[in-house]
């Protein structure tokens, strides 16, 4: 590989991590931001950033996203909503089901102020037993991925949640072969736990 080589893909990796900081610091505020009046002056170096990186598309993978309102689909919809009265062009990937009512079904496809959702199959077992909902999280991951490949265009930004766990790794494979940037929207961490286990 040449060094002109290495200095792009430097410049890349670079770029995507400061992308994903960015991502993870609204992720910190967000109830915050819910709230406030500067919401829109936050979101500035997000998209100024995105329009350097000269993004085809931004997709979200989360399990649940608007109406449903658990904090993950909240924090998501408020991002997502934002971003596209910016003019982002973005797309959710999420499921048909709803966190705080498991029999409802929304629609497979939608368009929510401005911004395209598409809803894939789930099973819905429910969280009562760790074999039903592994089974939930699989059935999701698998519809998801599929989806993905569908809408998906080279040069797309991915940005993963963590709902369900370990659905940033098949995406971590489909990236380098369809040549999306991913990042990893990473909320589920619980640092005191690492501290005490003297990580």
């Amino acid at each position: 590989m040449s060094l002109r080589d290495e200095s792009g893909e430097r410049a890349v990796l670079l770029s995507i991590t400061a992308f994903a900081q960015e991502v993870l610091g609204l992720t910190l505020r967000c109830n915050a931001l819910r709230r406030s009046v500067g919401f829109r002056a936050i979101l500035e170096p997000f998209i100024s950033h995105s329009a350097n990186l000269s993004l085809s598309k931004i997709v979200f993978i989360n399990r649940f996203f608007y109406p449903d309102h658990s904090a993950t689909s909240q924090m998501l919809s408020d991002l997502a909503f934002e971003l596209a009265a910016r003019g982002v062009e973005l797309e959710i990937l999420t499921s048909r089901l709803r966190y705080d009512d498991p029999l409802a079904k929304l629609s497979s496809v939608d368009r929510i102020h401005g911004v395209a959702v598409h809803r894939v199959y789930s099973s819905s077992l429910g969280r009562r037993r760790r074999r039903n909902q592994a089974l939930d999280y699989l059935t999701f991951i698998v519809s998801a991925l599929v989806k993905l490949v569908q809408i998906g265009r080279r040069g797309d930004t991915v940005v993963v949640k963590t709902d369900p766990p370990l659905l940033s790794v098949p995406v971590m494979v489909l990236s380098r072969i369809f040549g999306w940037r991913q990042v990893n929207w990473l909320q589920d961490v619980f640092p005191e736990v690492a501290m005490a286990a003297g990580v």
